[in-house]
């Protein structure tokens, strides 16, 4: 009956020793037996299948988990770039319970009188639940406690679909997935089994700029990319060499400027920028004056002169404009054309 209360036997008297516990004979001087009894202890998981009844702790007391959910999405409308990242830590404990009272208690071994088996013995003195943590997703355990390894994703390129282009995490939530579970202790009061962070992004955005040649209907630089590394809305869009000494370059080779898409600076916008600048070829004028005159002489047949007046003069006077391209130096025609600043010049 007391094995079935949670109790083990651990000692007898000698006289109760060797099968001779209830046997004597009950004659003067006979002395008392003795039985010594102790409180069996059990070990309790979350996986044990019986407990005892009156256990002040319960299995499903000693599995516990904590997990942070890491989400990617847009500044702009929260747009998820990524699948959520999960990470998780599991906690499972072990407790040693007094078969007797049900208390969490500190054990010894013993040794079961009856059998020679090894058995637990509780203490008086109260236990605590031991934890042991396991994590997924490169979470860090230590000491029986958790935490949350640092998630640092700074760049996520999308290759398709309306998202597609490079996303820069925003400064402002860098750090949000930080290592993170000072307090993931599963005794603490404070534990925390559920928490949600959000790393930001914003799309980086390009420029680019191109120069054209429309007289000879070609390109005089190939497509140049910005040198910004991540360029975003707002921002001074930036080229290896300013657009503004490249037009004056050309400029002093004899172009005009006809289309200046970038002027004197742009910003990104919500979308990549495509610039052009636009050249003619100029033209150099020359213009030549050479002119005839006819004398006519009035005379006799004898050849006397009839009038005083000895002549009737006719002149005629001749121009000659000629173009000379100032970037191929051959003549050429020109037209009207108009320049960036809306002036109008001969190409």
């Amino acid at each position: 009956d007391y094995e079935r209360a949670g109790y083990v036997l651990v000692g007898l008297s000698d006289n109760a020793k060797d099968g001779q516990l209830g046997k004597q004979t009950l004659t003067h001087g006979v002395q008392d037996q003795y039985v010594y009894l102790n409180h069996k202890a059990v070990e309790i998981t979350s996986k044990t299948p019986n407990p005892p009844e009156n256990s002040s702790v319960k299995p499903e007391d000693l599995t516990k988990s904590a997990d942070r959910i890491i989400h990617y999405v847009t500044e702009k409308d929260k747009t998820p770039l990524l699948d959520d990242t999960t990470q998780k830590i599991t906690f499972e404990g072990t407790a040693y319970i007094d078969m007797v009272n049900g208390k969490n208690i500190q054990t010894v071994e013993g040794t079961d009188a009856l059998t020679g088996q090894q058995v637990l013995v509780a203490l008086t003195t109260p236990g605590k639940i031991t934890w042991t943590a396991t994590a997924d997703d490169g979470s860090t355990v230590d000491n029986n406690k958790g935490s949350f390894n640092q998630v640092t994703k700074p760049v996520i390129t999308i290759t398709d679909g309306k998202l597609a282009g490079t996303w820069t995490v925003t400064g402002a939530t860098a750090n949000n997935a930080k290592q993170d579970g000072t307090d993931l202790d599963p005794a603490s009061k404070d534990f925390d089994p559920h928490r949600e962070v959000t790393l930001e992004y914003t799309k980086d955005v390009n420029a680019d700029i191109i120069y054209i040649d429309d007289t000879d209907n070609k390109v005089l630089i190939p497509t140049a990319q910005d040198t910004d590394e991540h360029g975003k809305p707002g921002q001074d869009v930036h080229f290896a060499q300013d657009p503004q000494k490249t037009i004056s370059d050309y400029e002093k080779q004899g172009y005009i400027l006809v289309r200046d898409d970038f002027g004197k600076g742009q910003k990104y916008g919500e979308t990549d920028s495509h610039y052009e600048i636009h050249f003619v070829h100029g033209v150099n004028k020359t213009v030549e004056h050479k002119s005839a005159i006819r004398v006519i002489h009035y005379v006799t047949d004898d050849g006397d002169q009839v009038l005083h007046d000895p002549t009737t003069q006719d002149q005629v006077s001749f121009t000659k404009t000629t173009y000379t391209d100032k970037i191929t130096h051959k003549t050429v025609g020109v037209k009207e054309v108009r320049d960036s600043e809306g002036n109008t010049v001969e190409a």
